[in-house]
């Protein structure tokens, strides 16, 4: 079981959810992952991706295998290239990410919606609510 939700990428995850959504965000909800998450590189260097996975969980190991699960459960998705730091942090911070949003009432109501005013104010409520502290185990 990989515990991500103490970490500092699962903060950073919701941020950048938040982020795209209060810099007006407006396309369809079921692109929002999209646009948060693979528009830029969550780290860049191999000490900061080295750092990133640690907090995450001191054995590297839990981390590939948590990807290759999620890559087993989602067939259509592929994350490339376990021997990269950079690689794997960055295609954790994309996984969780997508996990966040799965998690989240508004979201799957409104799959197929285009973020409005009112869309966008409920999503970064519920997005608030979110509480960091409650850890379920995957």
């Amino acid at each position: 079981m990989l515990d991500y939700k103490n970490s500092e990428m699962y903060a950073d995850a919701i941020q950048a959810l938040r982020e795209t959504l209060e810099e007006g965000y407006s396309d369809c909800v079921n692109d929002l992952h999209n646009t948060a998450f693979n528009t830029d590189f969550y780290v860049c260097y191999y000490q900061e991706a080295v750092y990133t996975l640690n907090d995450v969980s001191e054995d590297t190991s839990k981390i590939i295998q948590y990807i290759k699960s999620y890559e087993k459960g989602n067939p259509d998705e592929r994350y490339a290239g376990f021997s990269n730091p950079v690689e794997v942090c960055n295609n954790l911070f994309c996984i969780i990410g997508k996990e966040i949003l799965q998690e989240l009432a508004t979201v799957q109501d409104n799959w197929y919606e285009d973020v409005d005013s009112n869309l966008r104010h409920d999503i970064l409520d519920e997005l608030d609510s979110i509480d960091p502290n409650m850890v379920p185990q995957f």
